[in-house]
């Protein structure tokens, strides 16, 4: 008897995890991210976010990688996001007033950027 309960305990958690991992997806998106300021503010803003898990930009390639729970969050919600913070997000550009509230360094030199102190294009 003891051994029925206990499979059917580890039967009910199996399934309450997977329920878990059901919900949680991950995605890239390319964003115009320049300097380690840049990668501050996205991943402290998006960590903020209902239903993030995890946040990580990688400077190299400009993408984002974001883990988070999809009942809470939408791979369109998290591009608006990135907006919002002045930044561009794939085919989402830049919310035109928080890009100009940025600092100089977080800017692309299209838009007047001065690039970065650490920056080796600067």
């Amino acid at each position: 008897m003891k051994l029925i309960k206990s499979s059917f305990l580890l039967f009910a958690l199996a399934l309450v995890m997977s329920a878990f991992t059901l919900a949680s997806k991950t995605v890239k998106i390319q964003t115009n991210a320049v300097c380690e300021m840049c990668k501050d503010r996205i991943e402290t803003a998006l960590a903020a976010l209902d239903g993030v898990e995890s946040v990580r930009l990688d400077l190299t390639t400009k993408k984002v990688k974001i883990s988070y729970d999809d009942a809470k969050q939408s791979e369109a919600s998290l591009r608006m996001a990135i907006t919002k913070i002045g930044y561009s997000a794939e085919e989402l550009p830049a919310d035109a007033e928080a890009q100009s509230a940025l600092p100089g360094c977080c800017k692309a030199p299209e838009d007047g950027g001065k690039g970065c102190h650490g920056d080796k294009k600067a």
